[in-house]
This record gives C-alpha cells, structure tokens and sequence, in this order.
C-alpha cells in the first residue's frame, strides 16, 4: 500500500516559511500519513537558516506536544537536518542524543577549498553567493566546486557518522538553472 510521507520540513524555527502547525494541517488535509519536522542544526554555533542552538528544546517540546494533539491523525516525527561541515560539525545521533529525535538526516550545504581557511560558501544559497563562492574559494573553477560538493558527499558517508538519511544529495543543482555554472549532460558530472 502506497501512502504519502515526508521526512524533510522545515518550519519557522529554522528556515521553513510556516508553523510546525501549519504544516500539520496542511498535512491532513493532503491525507499523508507521516510528517517528520527535520529543523537545519549545528549545535556548534547558528547561522541565519539554522535552528539557534537556544531553541533546541523548545523545538523538540513543541513538535512532541504536536504530536499528542494530533496523534489521532498524523503520525509526527521529530528530527533534524545535520550538515557535515568538517571539523565545525558533524551529522552524529550521539550529539543530538539529549533531544532524542526520531531521526537525524546528514547533510552537506557547505563546501570548502583545500581547507578551511580558503573559506566557504553554502551550494544552496542565493545566486550571489554561489558566484563569489566559486569566485573567491575555488579562483572561478566552477568544475572544482561542483566536485568538491561531492566529495564532500562521499566523505560523510565514509566519516562514519551515524546518522539515518542522506539529504538531497543533488542540491548543488538547486541554483544552476538560474546560473548554468555546469553542464548536467557532461560525463564528469553524471560520473559525479
């Protein structure tokens, strides 16, 4: 039996544009049978898109109450989205244990150069950060940064972290319609 599910919201708690609640009601309305709240975290330090590392509990408390109110109707997961942004953080269920989540999803969103002090741009930020990104960290080599967002993939899933889901591991993807930074037929790329 085929049924809808999502694994992957964000709410206004990080970067969502609607209410835990919101989502919820929209939810039953669709008939899904599993929404899972997967806030952005780096419990090392915030970002505008991340959930503040002072609203954690009051993010788990919310989304578990939710879960009473409509247990009737929805089955609703708590979670996060972890990036994997080596040595700042790491997608690990031991790190996120004290808020006990249904699931953790790993995440890459920020690449680097050869190390950190090259700096770094988030892949699915605003056009202008991607620009400047590919611009300042990898000297316009646009084929660099597409590879090292990948690399960076692969690392994660090698890092031994554990966590349960690999989010969107195509994202570099979400500006180049706009950009065209890649060629999404090249050979380098599927092999990518």
């Amino acid at each position: 039996m085929l049924y809808k599910t999502n694994y992957h919201t964000h709410t206004t708690f990080c970067d969502g544009k609607n209410s835990p609640e919101e989502y919820i009601t929209k939810a039953i309305e669709m008939d899904m049978k599993i929404l899972g709240f997967s806030a952005h975290s780096m419990l090392s330090f915030n970002t505008s898109w991340h959930l503040p590392v002072n609203r954690h509990v009051e993010y788990v408390k919310e989304i578990q109450r939710l879960k009473e109110v409509y247990k009737d109707k929805l089955e609703i997961l708590c979670g996060f989205e972890a990036d994997y942004f080596p040595p700042v953080a790491m997608p690990d269920t031991c790190g996120f244990k004290e808020f006990s989540p249904d699931y953790i999803i790993g995440s890459v969103h920020f690449v680097t150069g050869d190390n950190l002090d090259d700096g770094c741009f988030t892949v699915d930020g605003p056009v202008e950060e991607i620009e400047n990104g590919i611009k300042t960290v990898f000297k316009g080599n646009e084929k660099k940064a597409v590879q090292t967002y990948f690399a960076t993939e692969r690392a994660m899933l090698e890092s031994g972290a554990s966590f349960d889901v690999m989010g969107h591991p195509d994202i570099i993807r979400k500006q180049n319609g706009k950009m065209h930074f890649f060629d999404e037929n090249d050979g380098w790329y599927k092999r990518e």
